[in-house]
């Protein structure tokens, strides 16, 4: 009889350790997935503010003049750098390896700049 109690309780413990191994793995699967995730927002996000900066820095003249000039001769400035269109985000993203709240505010960026 106390054989067959040994015997139960390995299997269990082995079911138990099972589970705790591939808890365990998906655990580090999900933050690797996460931190790929991250590199890959961080470049779009990084290059879609630099085109931003362009933009502000912009001070509407070319070669040191306004950039304009109307029909009676007055100069005017006008902007050089085109408004940068919305970032878009690759689409090998694992998108469920980011919390929820911050994936919505990422994938919302684009319906708000635009």
């Amino acid at each position: 009889m106390s054989a067959a109690i040994i015997g139960l309780l390995g299997v269990i413990l082995g079911g138990v350790l099972t589970s705790f191994k591939d808890l365990v793995a998906h655990f580090f699967t999900r933050r690797g997935k996460g931190r790929y995730a991250a590199v890959r927002i961080i470049a779009v996000l990084d290059e879609y503010a630099q085109k931003c900066v362009s933009v502000v820095a912009d001070d509407g003249t070319c070669e040191g003049r306004p950039a304009g000039r109307t029909g009676q001769g007055e100069e005017y400035y006008d902007p050089q750098v085109a408004s940068p269109e919305p970032p878009a985000f690759p689409s090998d993203i694992d998108w469920r390896s980011i919390s929820f709240k911050l994936m919505y505010r990422i994938l919302s960026l684009p319906r708000i700049i635009g």
